[in-house]
């Protein structure tokens, strides 16, 4: 077989389309536009507080989706402002989403709204804003331990 399919009062032949490739589980549907619209709408959230570690002294360090951290709540009720490289020493982690009762904030009007009202009480919507003006990719990567028990 030639790879050439001839049409018939056409001025040439036109090169035959390649196969199909199976893309597997990785890309759900063959529009890719869509897949990839999907988590960039999910991708919105990363600068967002996703969670939190308990510290030794019982402060609470809120950290993001990519786990840095943003902010330290101190057992007096003062709020620290971290810079996204902080090394912390942590007890216990949870999650503010992404459980039975909040799903992620992109599916989720409950979650958007718990979420704002933590950045509120908090006051940490500036650091955020500080945050996605400089670009998600260009803050430095966490590297925190958890303390021993």
């Amino acid at each position: 077989m030639n790879n050439v399919i001839e049409f018939s009062g056409s001025r040439g032949a036109l090169p035959e389309a390649p196969p199909a490739v199976d893309r597997g589980e990785f890309l759900p549907d063959p529009d890719t536009s869509a897949f990839l619209g999907a988590l960039q709408r999910t991708a919105r959230w990363n600068l967002w507080p996703a969670g939190y570690w308990t510290e030794p002294d019982g402060s609470f360090v809120i950290f993001d989706r990519k786990y840095r951290p943003l902010c330290r709540k101190r057992p007096d009720g003062s709020i620290e402002i971290l810079p996204s490289d902080a090394w912390i020493n942590w007890i216990e982690e949870r999650r503010l989403y992404e459980t039975p009762r909040f799903p992620h904030p992109d599916n989720s009007r409950d979650t958007r709204d718990m979420l704002a009202g933590v950045v509120e009480r908090l006051g940490i919507a500036d650091e955020i804003k500080r945050r996605r003006k400089i670009g998600p990719r260009n803050l430095p990567r966490w590297y925190g331990v958890r303390a021993a028990a």
